[in-house]
């Protein structure tokens, strides 16, 4: 049941996205990650059931998630643009949802073939559970009510699976 509940998530947000790959990408005890649930074009190859180490989402990057509903790169390859202001104090960008791309990152993007990606953090609890990671393999950009869209049906899906393991919790009562 709850497998199908995650497809249909990755499934819904393919949708509004239109990108050629959807997964749920969820936290374990020691912030490695292990892909749960996947939604992508058939000659994409699957990532699903795979796990990745815990440096491939850094503690940083992770906080950010947990600040930050949501991140869209529409171009991982385009050049940074500085920001310019009046004084001399570094901008806060910590609630930026469009940021310059590590070089690292770019690196990883690219070895995936990826270009384009959007991220949407799911918070249990308050706290960071998981993403649904969004991968393009061209240029792509998300309207403003496409990014709100996804993240009101991520916000849910997180109530959701608080809610469930509520409900595994009071049964074990």
């Amino acid at each position: 049941e709850l497998t199908a509940y995650h497809q249909s998530l990755v499934d819904k947000i393919r949708n509004i996205t239109q990108f050629d790959r959807v997964m749920i990408y969820q936290f374990l005890e020691d912030w490695s990650g292990e892909v749960i649930a996947e939604s992508t074009q058939p000659d994409r190859g699957s990532y699903l059931g795979l796990r990745f180490p815990a440096s491939d989402i850094p503690a940083i990057a992770r906080n950010l998630y947990r600040l930050n509903p949501y991140r869209m790169i529409p171009e991982a390859k385009a050049a940074p643009v500085p920001i310019l202001s009046h004084d001399c104090a570094t901008p806060e960008l910590s609630y930026s949802d469009l940021r310059s791309v590590s070089p690292v990152h770019v690196l990883y993007l690219n070895h995936m073939g990826v270009v384009a990606s959007f991220s949407v953090s799911i918070l249990v609890g308050g706290q960071l559970w998981g993403l649904v990671a969004c991968h393009h393999p061209k240029p792509a950009f998300l309207s403003l009510q496409n990014r709100e869209d996804c993240a009101r049906l991520v916000h849910d899906y997180g109530l959701d699976i608080a809610a469930s393991g509520v409900n595994r919790y009071l049964r074990l009562l």
